[in-house]
Parts: structure tokens; C-alpha cells; sequence
């Protein structure tokens, strides 16, 4: 696409002096300058996500670190303010890959003791009062930008759609484009895990040898991920926690995705509905004498009753080389060679990274140790607003 770069005339960037100089020696410079306000557009394909503003667009490619943090512009400048070499051993790596002072005042009190805390911002959407910042401890998230003469809009994303997602092997999107992936799964059988009942080291010729197992997995992927495109998680997912603090762990967010969404991955225990398992029952799954995949007769009084809405059970985890986790406690053919254990919860991990939409570094580290903290110490949220009013009684 054409694109002409900006002059450079007085006030034309807010940058930092060491920045733009970088920036022109690998020649995007023009990233720099300030624009027109412009509606900011965000569109999603697979682990890939579009985010275009003005005349820019920029395709992230998501890596295990990489989140999207807003905050508001006094933040951001005063994250900007003290930034040094990263952490890579090798001198001229560390002094690309710079990292950010978090101010004091956004450390969490009684939150984790590593000091001290920084972040690594690697490109931002900045507006007159607030700011979208892509952040990626590691430096391993990928960015695709493509400029263009006129002002991304709706329409010229959709036109462009294949020349900006192209850029990284993502393939289709199970949701917008559940026909093409289809086809492309049709090409290469695979499995999928929990929900199916299944056990997850099947091996993909058992699947792609019988037509009603591989229509199961088709149908199963597309339902699993469109419950990610529903408003209900949606919500939850959006949620931001009730504080000035941009960097602020959001507990509620955390909480209700492990108990809604995080179903046997890390988990010691996991609750299956009443469908699910008298399903895994009815199969002999649930029974470590049987062999999965050979017929079962269920004993009298296996299944649960209508009484019930759910059901705990264990999970177990294979060592590698499956590295999965299962609720099935019935034996895999020999041939298949694996052996389970049980494993603790995804809980317990602490400051250690796992899965979710809060499970990032940064905001980790500001979740507050309540087994270390004085009682009432810890108060999360806004303080309650007080109000004064005036009660007028009649007499």
C-alpha cells in the first residue's frame, strides 16, 4: 500500500530524543509522530489480533506474556520516564529490549517481594487521555505494521484482510471462518480432550479412521471455541478491577475463569455436569479396570440421577511425552504407553504464571499475599465514596 511519512515539524513527536534516533536507524521513524485523533479498530483472526488507527494497522501476533494493559496517559508518561537496559545477558540485546520502572505507587502493598518492578512495553495506541499498551515481558510477541495514504476504517481491513493476517501462519479462524478451517482440518485429522470424552493421547490414526469420531472432533472444536465469543465470557473478560491502578491484579477476573473456563488443565479436581458424566461413566472411562476403547457394560448404579447437577472427580496428569491432563481413570491400550498421577491444582502456583486473562507478570506480582498480610491490612478496590447529606424531617 502507498504511504507517504509525515514532515517533522515542531512538536511533531512526543518521543523521547533516544527513541526516535533508533527508530530512524531501522527505519520506522515515521511510528513516531503524532497523528490526528482517529476511532481506534480492533479486529481478532485465531491467537492473532488487528488493532488500526489513523494510518496505521498493526497485527500482534500473540506470544505466552503478551497482554494488552490501558491506562491512562499521566500513567503511561510516568512508566516512560525511567526506562534502562533489559535483563538479556548480551549487552547490545539488553539495550534494544528495554525495560520500564513501574512507580512506586503502583506496587501493590504486600503483593510479591521481587524487586525491583518493571515492565516491557513494546508499542502503544496513544490518545489525548488514555492509553492501550502491548506489553511482553519475554520480547517474544510478533508485530506486523502496514501504513497506508488514507485512514484505516472498517471497509479497508476487510478489503485487506488476507494481505494483514497473512503475515503469520495463524490459519483459519474456527469462528469466522468455520468452513475454510474445516476444510483445513479435513486435510489434517486431529484430537481434541475433555469435553469429548476422550483420552487425550488417542492416537490421531484411531480418529481419522472412523467418521464419527473425527465429525465429533470437528463439531467439538467449533463449539469450545465459540463459548469464547459469547457475551457471557466476553464480560468477564473485559472486566478491569475497581482501582486507579492500571497494573492492579483482577481477582474477580481470575477466580471466575479458573472455576468457569479452566476445566482439567493444572486442576486437582475438576466438576463435571451431570451430562458429561454419565457420559465418561457410560463409556467405562470412570472405571481403572477397563481398557479404554473396549466395550463396556455400566454396573447398576454408576450413573448419577437427575437429582444431581454435578459431580467431582480427580484428575490426573501424563508425563511426558503427552503431557496432558484427563479425568479418566481407565487403563490406555499398552500400545498407547501411558501411565498418569495425580497433580496439584493450578491454585497453588503463586506468582508463577498459568492461565487466564490476568495470569501476566506484571499484574501477578501486584496480587496481594493475604497468608503474609496483617489482618486488615489488605483492601482491595476504591475506597467507598462518602456522601453528605442533608436529612430534613418534618414535623
Amino acid at each position: 500500500m502507498d504511504f507517504t511519512a509525515p514532515a517533522r515539524t515542531a512538536n511533531w513527536s512526543y518521543a523521547p530524543t533516544h527513541w526516535i534516533d533508533r527508530a530512524d536507524e531501522e527505519g520506522w521513524g515515521y511510528l513516531m509522530a503524532r497523528t490526528p485523533p482517529s476511532p481506534l479498530i480492533c479486529r481478532s483472526r485465531g491467537k492473532l489480533l488487528l488493532m488500526a488507527a489513523g494510518q496505521h494497522a498493526m497485527v500482534i501476533c500473540f506470544a505466552l506474556e503478551t497482554s494488552i494493559i490501558g491506562m491512562s496517559v499521566n500513567n503511561y508518561r510516568r512508566i516512560l520516564s525511567a526506562d534502562y537496559p533489559g535483563p538479556n545477558f548480551d549487552g547490545s540485546k539488553a539495550e534494544h529490549l528495554r525495560t520500564f520502572h513501574i512507580p512506586n505507587d503502583l506496587v501493590v502493598a504486600n503483593s510479591s517481594p521481587s524487586k525491583p518492578r518493571t515492565m516491557k512495553i513494546v508499542a502503544a495506541f496513544v490518545s489525548d487521555s488514555w492509553v492501550w499498551t502491548i506489553n511482553d515481558w519475554t520480547s517474544l510477541v510478533r508485530l506486523y505494521v502496514l501504513s497506508s495514504d488514507v485512514h484505516w476504517t472498517p471497509d479497508l481491513v476487510s478489503k485487506h484482510w488476507d494481505t494483514l493476517f497473512d503475515r503469520f501462519n495463524g490459519g483459519p479462524d474456527w469462528v469466522l471462518e468455520k468452513h475454510l478451517a474445516m476444510s483445513r482440518l479435513a486435510e489434517w485429522r486431529n484430537d481434541l480432550l475433555h469435553l469429548l470424552c476422550w483420552f487425550p493421547g488417542t492416537p490421531s490414526y484411531v480418529i481419522c479412521s472412523d467418521d464419527k469420531l473425527f465429525n465429533e472432533l470437528a463439531d467439538g472444536i467449533y463449539q469450545y471455541l465459540y463459548q469464547f465469543t459469547l457475551r457471557s465470557f466476553l464480560d468477564i473478560a473485559s472486566s478491569v478491577p475497581n482501582s486507579d491502578n492500571p497494573l492492579t491484579f483482577n481477582e474477580y477476573c481470575n477466580t471466575v475463569y479458573l472455576r468457569k473456563w479452566v476445566l482439567v488443565y493444572r486442576r486437582s479436581m475438576a466438576q463435571l455436569t451431570l451430562d458429561l458424566y454419565n457420559d465418561y461413566v457410560s463409556k467405562g472411562l470412570m472405571d481403572d479396570g477397563h481398557t479404554v476403547g473396549l466395550p463396556y457394560k455400566v454396573p447398576s448404579g454408576q450413573l448419577l440421577g437427575s437429582n444431581r447437577r454435578h459431580q467431582s472427580t480427580p484428575v490426573y496428569y501424563y508425563d511426558k511425552p503427552l503431557c496432558a491432563f484427563t479425568v479418566i481413570r481407565a487403563r490406555p491400550p499398552e500400545s498407547w504407553g501411558y501411565v498418569g498421577e495425580r497433580v496439584n491444582d493450578i491454585k497453588q502456583f503463586q506468582y508463577k504464571t498459568t492461565i487466564g486473562m490476568s495470569q501476566f507478570r506484571v499484574q501477578l506480582q501486584n496480587r496481594p499475599d493475604y497468608r503474609r498480610a496483617e489482618p486488615g491490612a489488605v483492601i482491595n478496590g476504591r475506597p467507598r465514596k462518602v456522601s453528605n447529606i442533608n436529612i430534613y424531617l418534618k414535623i
